[in-house]
Formats: structure tokens, C-alpha cells, sequence
């Protein structure tokens, strides 16, 4: 299925994941939003890049690996006490799809290329639980 990984409402990356990514391209456009671990790409294109034109940047195998260490970063642990509880028997990379790959620590996520979805519809950030979290966590709850 073909994913867009996104910064905010950017689209910065367009990729091919079935049980990894298979393939994937850059925005030459929005490049300098790639993810930190991503911005290899830019800084070593003859390793990761195969070909750059007409504003896309193609990636190469090690590329396309660059992008799937990242979403592999972005699941559940599978050692994680009470995975269950989060996954509801599901794998880790299909719960973390269906929630987008979305994190409370940046603002990156992932959409399948058929859902019509902007960033304030999917990030964590303002909803009251959150907010609650972070409250308690000050005060040494």
C-alpha cells in the first residue's frame, strides 16, 4: 500500500510498504522536513538516492531501508508489558498504521495515499487526556 509521510500537513515522502518499504521517493520541494535519522539522504545521495528529477528524489535499497528503520522506531516494542492491551492482538505495524505512526515527541505521521487527512485531525497534542498527562507528570503524580 503506498503511504505519505508528512511534517504537520508537508508532505515529504511518499513510499511502498507491504511488510517493508519496497519503495519510496523523496519531495526535492520539502526535503529539508525529513525526519532527523532521514536527512542522511540528503547528506550521502550515492549511497541512498538513484535517481533525482523532475522533483522527486527515487531512493535506492538502502534508502528505502533508511525509511523503514524510521517506522520501525515509530511501533510498540514487542517486549512492551501489556502489548495487548494497546494492540488488541493486532501486530505492532498494523496498530501503528492505523494510528497514523503518530508520536508525542515530533510532529511526523503517515496516511494511506486514499485518506483525506490533515494534522489537526490526527495529532496527539490538545486533547484534554494529554493535557491531564502532562499535569500530573509535573506535579510528581
Amino acid at each position: 500500500m503506498i503511504y505519505i509521510l508528512r511534517h504537520k500537513d508537508i508532505p515529504v515522502c511518499v513510499f511502498d510498504l507491504d511488510k517493508e518499504v519496497v519503495s519510496a521517493s523523496v519531495n526535492s520541494n520539502t526535503a529539508d522536513h525529513l525526519p532527523l535519522p532521514l536527512k542522511r539522504i540528503l547528506h550521502y545521495p550515492e549511497e541512498f538516492v538513484s535517481e533525482n528529477e523532475n522533483g522527486r528524489i527515487r531512493l535506492t535499497e538502502s534508502g528505502c531501508d533508511l525509511v523503514d528503520f524510521w517506522l520501525n522506531d515509530r511501533t510498540i516494542p514487542a517486549k512492551r508489558r501489556n502489548l495487548d492491551k494497546y494492540t488488541r492482538g493486532k501486530n505492532t505495524l498494523t496498530w501503528m498504521l492505523e494510528n497514523h505512526a503518530c508520536s508525542l515527541d515530533d510532529c511526523y505521521w503517515i496516511h494511506s495515499i486514499d485518506e483525506n487527512l490533515n494534522w489537526d485531525q490526527v495529532k496527539l497534542y490538545g486533547y484534554d487526556q494529554v493535557d491531564i498527562l502532562t499535569q500530573e507528570s509535573l506535579v510528581g503524580k
